[in-house]
């Protein structure tokens, strides 16, 4: 077994002042609405032309720069007193939503598991959560990350094979370690960070490994953009496709709007520092379309790479009929 390249670590002075920010605004929360408040967000827009993604964001930016006077202002709009944990799983949560929550006292613990694990295999404890990580592996569960990325897990709670399919078995159990189908790696401290399922990986003509799941998340994360399918299988180059979100502000002239497009290269750009240069993504497309559930998109908003690739085909080829940028 090999673990993968350290997950950056948060710092210990940030960490620290996140939480003191956290402790003022529960306190302050409880002060007003008593030590059973709930979240709500109705009456949230109550403000004349202002959506409430531009106030989320509006105090997500303001949280990140430490500037608590407008976090705790706008907050009151936001929220009462809400239970100081919560858990999800099943999806990725984006870090910097994690950290809005946090600075509002909220935090909220990601974990990791299959049905083959008997449901959870590694989570975040209270207090010690990391952000962009599924924590730390259960009390006898063992995380092994194999040569090719690959999770595996091994413990008692790893189911003893599948129902009358002793060939399904066999390949996905070996030895005891259970074959996840997840790509991920281990910090140094043992934190699990999932970078994407295996079945998603591919490989350039110029024999480079690409993860598009994680680059995906990335371009979803920036404001102003819907979907994004990272594609560059058996090309020479990775490329992109790219839809709006027609909801933000920054978007709502459509692919015609310049402000758009810098938005989207901006977003390009960001994704790219933390590539090598193989990975990078050289070329994209902005689609005037959606993503819709039940044609390019699963019921769980995943995307469905083989039917995009056949609705856009033309839009694909034109991106890579012409030189590449550098």
């Amino acid at each position: 077994m090999t673990s993968g390249p350290p997950a950056r670590r948060r710092g210990t002075d940030a960490l620290a002042g996140q939480r003191a920010r956290s402790a003022r605004a529960r306190g302050a929360s409880a002060r007003r609405c008593g030590p059973r408040g709930r979240l709500h967000l109705l009456g949230v827009v109550d403000r004349p032309g202002e959506a409430l993604d531009q106030l989320i964001g509006g105090v997500l930016v303001a949280e990140m720069n430490g500037v608590d006077a407008l976090v705790e202002q706008d907050w009151r709009l936001l929220t009462c007193v809400v239970d100081e944990t919560a858990v999800s799983g099943s999806a990725a949560v984006s870090p910097d939503m994690l950290r809005f929550f946090y600075g509002l006292g909220i935090e909220i613990l990601e974990g990791y598991g299959l049905t083959e694990t008997t449901a959870p295999a590694t989570f975040n404890r209270p207090g010690k959560a990391r952000f962009g990580t599924v924590g730390l592996p259960l009390p006898g569960v063992e995380i092994g990350i194999a040569d090719d990325g690959e999770i595996l897990v091994k413990g008692g709670n790893v189911f003893a094979g599948y129902y009358k399919d002793p060939r399904a078995t066999h390949e996905d159990l070996v030895d005891g370690w259970l074959k996840t189908g997840d790509i991920g790696e281990l910090d140094k401290d043992g934190y699990l960070k999932i970078t994407d399922r295996k079945k998603d990986l591919f490989k350039t003509s110029g024999g480079k490994y690409v993860a598009p799941g994680a680059m995906e998340t990335q371009l979803r994360s920036h404001r102003g953009i819907g979907q994004a399918v990272v594609l560059g299988d058996g090309r020479p180059f990775v490329a992109a496709l790219i839809t709006l979100d027609r909801d933000a502000r920054e978007t709502r002239g459509g692919i015609a709007d310049p402000g758009a497009s810098r938005l989207v290269e901006q977003a390009i750009a960001d994704v790219n520092r933390g590539l090598s240069h193989p990975e990078q993504i050289k070329k994209w497309k902005i689609l005037d379309a959606d993503f819709v559930v039940g044609d390019e998109l699963t019921p769980s908003m995943k995307v469905k790479r083989k039917r995009i690739a056949e609705k856009y085909r033309a839009e694909i080829e034109s991106l890579y009929a012409e030189k590449k940028t550098a």
